[in-house]
C-alpha cells in the first residue's frame, strides 16, 4: 500500500478526540486530568450540522488523537465521515486498548502510528504502567499481516534517550517508518539534542522538535505536524540520505 504523499504531508492538521487513557504513562500527567477541563465540542453534532469545518481546518491529513483516540465512543462515525471528504486519516494509538474495535476501523484509517516508549520487556510495562511490550508486539504482527500502514511513534524524553538506539533497531528489523520527537521544554543538553538531530540523517526517520498540545497526549509530537517548515527539512534530509 501507498504511503501519504509529500503534499499531504504538508497538508494536516490535528484532531483531539478525547483525554481519555487506558495507559498511565510516568511522563504524561494527562490521564490524571479532570475530564471536564478537556474544552470539547460536540463533534457528532458539528458532523450532522454541517458545521464541522467550519471548527476544523479542511486538509488533505489529519492526525487523530487522544489521549487514547480508540477510548473516544463516537470514534468510528468521527472517522468514517473524515474518510468520506477524502481526507488521509493517520490515527496515533497505543495499539492495544481494543483490538475488535481496531479491526472495525480498518476501512477508514489510512495509516496507524503506533506508540513505542521502549523496545524492552520491563521498561515498556514501567513507562506506561498498564501494558506489556509482548501484547503490543502481538498487536504490531497481527496489523502486519493484515497489511496496515504502521508507523512508530518514539517520543523522547530526559530519561528515555537511551531507549532510543533499541527502538530504531526494532524499527529497522521490521522495516517501519519511526517519528522521533522531543520537547523543547524539557531540559536536554546540547549534546543529546545533536545526538537526536543526527537520526534526521537516517532513511524512513522523522524528528521533531515540538511543543506539546496541553490538551493532547504527551506522546504526540501536536503542532510541529502542521508546520510545513520542519516537515520540508525531514524529506531534504531524507532525500539526501537516499542519493549519498
Amino acid at each position: 500500500m501507498a504511503r501519504a504523499s509529500f503534499w499531504q504531508h504538508c497538508s494536516q492538521s490535528n484532531l483531539v478526540l478525547t483525554q481519555e487513557c487506558n495507559f498511565k504513562c510516568s511522563f504524561c500527567k494527562l490521564w490524571q486530568a479532570d475530564p471536564l477541563s478537556f474544552p470539547s465540542l460536540s463533534l457528532v453534532d458539528l458532523i450532522r450540522s454541517g458545521r464541522f469545518f467550519k471548527h476544523y481546518p479542511k486538509t488533505k491529513m489529519m492526525n487523530v488523537v487522544g489521549g487514547e483516540a480508540m477510548c473516544f465512543r463516537d470514534i468510528t462515525y468521527v472517522l468514517t465521515f473524515l474518510k468520506a471528504e477524502g481526507i488521509w486519516i493517520r490515527l496515533w494509538t497505543n495499539g492495544v486498548y481494543n483490538v475488535n474495535l481496531a479491526y472495525e476501523l480498518k476501512k477508514v484509517v489510512d495509516e496507524w502510528v503506533l506508540y513505542i516508549p521502549s523496545s524492552e520487556s520491563t521498561q515498556y510495562q514501567d513507562m506506561v504502567g498498564t501494558s506489556s511490550f509482548s501484547i503490543f508486539e502481538s498487536c504490531l504482527e497481527e496489523w502486519l499481516v493484515d497489511q496496515r500502514l504502521v508507523t512508530l511513534n518514539f517520543p523522547v524524553k530526559p530519561d528515555t534517550i537511551q531507549c532510543l538506539p533499541e527502538v530504531y533497531e526494532f524499527a529497522y528489523y521490521k522495516r517501519l517508518p519511526l517519528i522521533i520527537h522531543y520537547s523543547k521544554s524539557d531540559l536536554f543538553s546540547a549534546e543529546s539534542i545533536l545526538y537526536i538531530q543526527r537520526f534526521l540523517s537516517i532513511s524512513n526517520v522523522t524528528v521533531f522538535c515540538v511543543d506539546l498540545d496541553p490538551y493532547a497526549c504527551y506522546a504526540f509530537p501536536g503542532l510541529a505536524l502542521v508546520q510545513p517548515f520542519q516537515m520540508i527539512r525531514n524529506r531534504v534530509s531524507e532525500w539526501i540520505s537516499l542519493y549519498r
